[in-house]
């Protein structure tokens, strides 16, 4: 009985039906014939699998169990895979290995949905300096790009604020849309309001276009 609720969660193609065969499961009593069956699918299962697997993991009365094998999914060859690992990692978000790793991701991993989702999980613990201080000075304007876009996600608005502050001047007009973009999802603070108004009139007409969605939206 137990492992055809298993085998029917991680089988469905609609989410709440998932969920609901697996919290099933679980009040059942998920034991380690179906912890085992659970990890065999985070590893090898399909591309649908080892995503249900990983989202579902997190239902589990002690989820963190999983956090060695949702860091091994980081580096999944589907980047859906990476992305649900991602968003499961906000669990252990406390770990300093998660914390570097997550970093490590919203600067690397190829795919925007996955660096989004790293930095969504990050966000509570994201300490803008100490994670992204370098990378906002980094050569390559991709770097500073990305820095820009998770520093956007920081729940330490003050420090986010200043460096996006500082990278809305950026040489490269990528990096000045993704930190006026980034602005635009901090409290709407004086300074901020003022430079978005600046930045509505600059020159560079995707920066002025970023800076004209920024200020249409309620502060």
């Amino acid at each position: 009985m137990k492992d055809l609720l298993l085998k029917a969660a991680l089988s469905a193609t609609d989410w709440a039906e998932a969920q609901r065969q697996f919290q099933q499961l679980v009040v059942a009593g998920f034991d380690l014939p179906q912890l085992e069956a659970l990890l065999a699918a985070i590893r090898t299962g399909s591309t649908h699998v080892r995503y249900r697997a990983i989202r579902l993991s997190v239902l589990v009365s002690q989820p963190s169990q999983f956090q060695p094998h949702w860091l091994l999914s980081m580096d999944d060859p589907e980047w859906v895979v990476r992305e649900a690992a991602a968003l499961v990692l906000r669990e252990c978000v406390n770990d300093p290995a998660v914390q570097c790793k997550l970093v490590h991701v919203t600067l690397h991993d190829s795919k925007p949905h996955v660096r989004e989702a790293a930095a969504r999980s990050l966000s509570l613990v994201l300490q803008p300096m100490l994670h992204y201080g370098e990378a906002t000075r980094h050569v390559f304007e991709r770097q500073r790009v990305r820095a820009a876009t998770a520093i956007g996600y920081a729940s330490n608005t003050t420090e986010a604020e200043g460096l996006l502050l500082s990278l809305v001047r950026d040489s490269h007009w990528r990096v000045r849309v993704a930190a006026v973009q980034s602005l635009a999802r901090l409290p709407r603070t004086e300074a901020i309001h003022e430079l978005l108004e600046a930045k509505a009139q600059e020159k560079e007409p995707r920066v002025r276009q970023a800076a004209e969605v920024a200020l249409a939206k309620a502060p």
